[in-house]
């Protein structure tokens, strides 16, 4: 009686046992199709996002498509590709300082994602094309725009802390400069100046010479007659010779005043135009002319 109780038991074990192979090889065909879908968008979804140069999406793309469970002509391609992008993406190797000591603990962003919570001198893959990145240590933060090209790999990157008393030395460098740019306009000026004021005083001792020239002149005339033929030539001499210094010192003077004009409008120029200033110069002319009784200076230009 047990035996034939037990016969129908043993029948259904050797039934599930028939069974479960058939649903275990069911359930596999129903899954493979699943896996096949994953290679085919990841092989299109690779060759999307590499034409839009973000490389670490194709590449993620690309280590699912190119696993050997994929199609082989799918497989292939990717594998291909993912050497390819390997070598076009870019790498950046980031350092810290603060005056002359190296940092560690600084957190690096790119584009408000986290890329590094620490320095530790490792290559990190990027996306080419112009990101912004935020560094940040102790609360200090310092934010920079980089364009990252593709294909350059392990490019260095340094940023510095504790910069701010440097850059106001640049800042003040900077002003210094402008400062001193102001202070040659104004020593331009300072020059002109004096130039002119030489000028005036030159010309102004020229004139006293003139006077006091023509007043030996005159009494020349009351003792010898107006065509001095009764004087002595060492008389007469001596008074034309008072004349011609009087004549040249007075040129000089009006020279004087001429170049400190010039220089007055012209020193504080900026346009850095040298031809016309040195066409300026070419045609300024100073000429000295001396005569048997006479002499005169002339100063000309065209400005």
């Amino acid at each position: 009686m047990f035996l034939f109780r037990s016969l129908p038991c043993r029948a259904a074990l050797l039934a599930v046992f028939a069974v479960a192979p058939i649903l275990s090889v069911s359930t596999a065909a129903r899954a493979a199709p699943s896996e096949k879908a994953k290679c085919a968008i990841a092989y299109e979804g690779a060759q999307e996002t590499r034409a839009d140069s973000r490389l670490s999406e194709a590449r993620e793309h690309l280590l699912v498509c190119a696993r050997s469970l994929c199609p082989s002509f799918i497989q292939t391609d990717c594998a291909a590709w993912l050497d390819e992008v390997k070598e076009e993406m870019p790498s950046l190797v980031f350092a810290a300082t603060s005056g002359a000591e190296e940092l560690f603990e600084v957190k690096v962003e790119m584009d408000g994602e986290v890329l590094a919570e620490e320095l530790d001198g490792k290559p990190i893959d990027v996306d080419p094309g112009r990101h912004k990145f935020k560094f940040t240590y102790n609360g200090e933060v310092v934010e920079r725009q980089l364009l990252v090209r593709q294909g350059k790999q392990n490019r260095d990157i340094s940023v510095k802390f504790g910069a701010d008393e440097e850059d106001a030395k640049h800042a003040a460098s900077d002003k210094g400069e402008t400062g001193a740019e102001d202070d040659d306009a104004g020593s331009d000026h300072t020059v002109a100046y004096i130039v002119g004021s030489s000028g005036l005083v030159i010309l102004g001792v020229g004139a006293f010479l003139g006077f006091s020239a023509n007043g030996n002149k005159t009494d020349l005339k009351d003792t010898c007659g107006a065509t001095l033929a009764g004087c002595s030539d060492s008389a007469v001499d001596g008074v034309a010779q008072e004349l011609l210094i009087a004549d040249i010192t007075m040129g000089v003077g009006v020279v004087g005043i001429g170049v400190g004009a010039y220089l007055f409008f012209t020193g504080g120029s900026d346009d850095g135009d040298e031809t016309s200033d040195d066409a300026m110069v070419k045609n300024m002319r100073f000429n000295v002319a001396l005569g048997e009784s006479r002499g005169f200076a002339m100063f000309g230009g065209a400005f």
